[in-house]
């Protein structure tokens, strides 16, 4: 079954998609963290170490799913 979604999930367009779908999930990213440091009284740099982890693991899915890395 995955060897027929092959070809799709390496055509440019879906590539593009993977983009920016990372690029707004860094864009979020920036919101939690200030969202995170206001609402629960956090420094930026604990509030940046709690939003980092959650969002480094789908950068990296993503990536993966990809097939760059």
């Amino acid at each position: 079954m995955a060897g027929a979604f092959e070809p799709l999930m390496k055509s440019p367009m879906m590539q593009l998609s993977y983009a920016i779908n990372i690029l707004f999930m860094l864009w979020s990213a920036n919101i939690w963290v200030f969202g995170l440091k206001h609402a629960r009284n956090l420094t930026t740099k604990n509030a940046l170490i709690t939003v980092a982890i959650p969002v480094a693991v789908y950068v990296l899915w993503t990536i993966y799913q990809m097939g760059v890395m």
